[in-house]
């Protein structure tokens, strides 16, 4: 492959590269897929420079000519036949379905030098499912009978001949490998991004379906299209991303584990008055650990103490004591009042006996006994009727004096059993007074035994933590070591790609310095972040402007450029909407088309193995202003004259 032996040499195509990898050879926009169906637009396109531009207004009379007329619209159903998921925005597309319920984008894409045909449904009816085929003409699928195939098959001829060879890198924050509509996201940039910044490519508020990429994974895509990542350097970033990342999670961890063994220390000082500022973690954990067991157990002992206190159990003693005691007194009375009881019967019994004896002798004359006198113990002598017994006042005397003394001692027992009543409610109330002094006593050390048992938890987890802080800050500095090591290996990476990226900024410096007509020198960068683009001393002098629009259109021209040459895998093809609307100023976007067509000159009389499309307010230079490269003009002043030949 040829490329720029020096800034000012003239490009020389590959000659390997006969043709762009995929391009667009025409676009059809139908009514309904039909074989009577005219197309409502029919675009063709070349391989080379293609331009869409717009009528040139009549200064004095005309009214807006150039705006809303479906430049942007083009590329975007362009993009769509191409596998965007969305062709506008919410808001234009049901505006288009209600006029043309049915229609159709047609295109012809060639793919690897294969003729696809794509048509997709941009009306209200989506019966018609997106569908391909493979043939020379677009009007093949809409015949009849047309044996195409899914959508699916079309896009996957597409990842094939793109991005396939990219299989084993993966973009680093999306962790997924790179895919055709990232390539296709660069090379046709939303008009919406302003052309603001080389690795800003997709606008939400265009509501393409295609999510703009973080910074990193687009210097990624262009990396890898360029040639400017070869396996081993795209290992190592992936490497050392991850690096990154365990470095990062590892330093929050002993950030987290620093602070929580400052609060643990603080804690167990305070509560444990353990001072020992100038011991090291491990030594403070195992001493306040120490001194929280000890703790314990002399709490277990008080707590074993109190259980074991010989006094208390003497007292317990004497106030079981004291209560059988009383229970034995009662019982002594009770005995007695039952004496008492058969005393008072028996005087009861001597004081009746005369009434008894003179009832008895009355019976006998009632009832005669046949029994002779000395027979029978009822005519005893003794036992006559009216005899008075001798001892029955001697008897009553003993049995009144008996009861009196029962009662005397009834009371005496009365007497001592309050007198023991006493003494014992006394021992109950010194017994309960005791015993809630027990009870607070049991419960503060309880309390503090639960105090001590969460500090000794407290002094374990800070020697645990304190040997995890230990095993991950050992991690951390093994994991900056590995980091310098990854940037070592990196930068030797590098240099295998260092002559590369010089031939790309050769590229880049010609693009540049045609477009701004001075001599600037540019440079892109490569580094762990990715690809950065800088003009050393002259960049404060250059302006603002040149930082954006102007960069990012030379960086884009460069790489198409250099894919001519020969260099990286870039499908050499590219659609740039509307790029004079990103504040560039007249003279420097003439020169852009200028440039575009000593590309196509550099290959003489042979096809351009390139196509590029740009749609443009502004007129072209005037050599460019016709055919071949003037591929469509637009005009807003009459319906015929836009894209869809409808308003909407």
């Amino acid at each position: 492959m040829l490329l720029f032996d020096e800034p000012d040499d003239v490009l020389r195509p590959a000659e390997d590269r006969q043709a762009p990898l995929l391009w667009v050879r025409r676009l059809v926009v139908v009514e309904r897929l039909a074989p009577d169906a005219e197309p409502i637009r029919d675009v063709e396109f070349r391989r080379g420079l293609n331009i869409v531009a717009t009528a040139r207004p009549e200064a004095l009379t005309d009214g807006p000519v150039g705006h809303n007329v479906g430049k942007t619209l083009l590329t975007r159903l362009l993009r769509y036949c191409l596998g965007e998921q969305h062709f506008a925005r919410e808001a234009v597309r049901p505006a288009i379905a209600r006029v043309l319920p049915s229609a159709h984008v047609v295109c012809e894409v060639i793919i690897d030098g294969e003729c696809w045909i794509v048509a997709r449904p941009i009306g209200g009816d989506r019966s018609s499912a997106s569908q391909c085929l493979r043939a020379d003409s677009w009007k093949a699928i809409v015949q009849e009978g047309a044996e195409t195939e899914r959508y699916a098959t079309f896009l996957d001829a597409i990842e094939q001949a793109t991005v396939s060879r990219f299989g084993d890198t993966s973009l680093p924050h999306v962790n997924r490998p790179i895919r055709w509509l990232d390539v296709l996201a660069w090379m046709s940039r939303d008009q919406y991004c302003r052309y603001r910044h080389p690795l800003e490519w997709r606008s939400t508020w265009t509501e393409s379906g295609t999510a703009d990429l973080h910074n990193e994974d687009a210097s990624v895509v262009i990396r890898l299209l360029m040639d400017l990542l070869d396996d081993e350097e795209s290992r190592l970033i992936q490497q050392h991303k991850q690096l990154l990342k365990d470095k990062n999670d590892k330093a929050a961890e002993v950030s987290r584990l620093e602070q929580h063994l400052s609060q643990t220390r603080r804690f167990l000082k305070e509560r444990l008055h353990v001072d020992t500022d100038t011991l090291a973690d491990d030594l403070f954990g195992e001493i306040a650990r120490g001194q929280a067991e000890g703790t314990k157990t002399g709490l277990q002992r008080q707590l074993k103490n109190l259980d074991d206190d010989a006094d208390w159990n003497d007292f317990l003693d004497e106030v079981e004591a004291a209560r059988l005691a009383v229970a034995k007194k009662e019982q002594e009375i009770a005995t007695r009042l039952g004496d008492r009881q058969v005393a008072e019967g028996e005087l009861k019994q001597h004081e009746t006996a005369s009434s008894d004896e003179l009832a008895a002798s009355l019976a006998d004359f009632a009832n005669p006994c046949p029994l002779p006198a000395t027979g029978c113990p009822l005519k005893n002598p003794a036992q006559q009727p009216g005899t008075i017994d001798p001892w029955r006042k001697s008897r009553i005397e003993q049995a009144t004096q008996h009861l009196q003394s029962l009662d005397q001692e009834i009371a005496s027992l009365n007497d001592q059993k309050t007198a023991l009543i006493a003494q014992r409610d006394e021992l109950n109330t010194h017994s309960s007074q005791r015993q809630a002094e027990r009870r607070r006593q049991e419960q503060q050390l309880r309390s503090q035994l639960s105090v001590v048992e969460a500090l000794i938890i407290e002094a374990e987890d800070y020697v645990t933590s304190h040997r995890k802080l230990q095993t991950a800050t050992g991690g951390l500095a093994r994991l900056e070591r590995q980091l310098e090591q990854s940037r070592e290996s990196h930068h030797s990476a590098r240099n295998q790609v260092a002559q590369r990226r010089s031939l790309l900024n050769v590229h880049f410096n010609r693009a540049l310095q045609a477009l701004v007509a001075v001599n600037v020198k540019g440079d892109v960068s490569l580094d762990m972040r990715g690809l950065h683009l800088s003009f050393g001393e002259n960049e404060s002098a250059l302006g603002e402007a040149l930082a954006t629009s102007e960069t990012v259109l030379s960086l884009d021209i460069a790489c198409l450029s250099a894919a001519i040459g020969g260099l990286g895998f870039l499908p050499r093809f590219t659609i740039h909407d509307s790029p004079r609307e990103a504040d560039l100023e007249s003279h420097i976007y003439a020169r852009l088309f200028v440039y575009l067509k000593s590309l196509e000159d550099a290959f003489g009389t042979s096809e351009p193995s390139f196509q590029y499309i740009v749609t443009t307010t502004t007129p072209p230079p005037t050599e460019l202003e016709q055919l071949p490269y003037l591929r469509l003009v637009l005009d807003g002043r009459e319906n015929d004259g836009l894209l869809l030949r409808r308003r909407f």
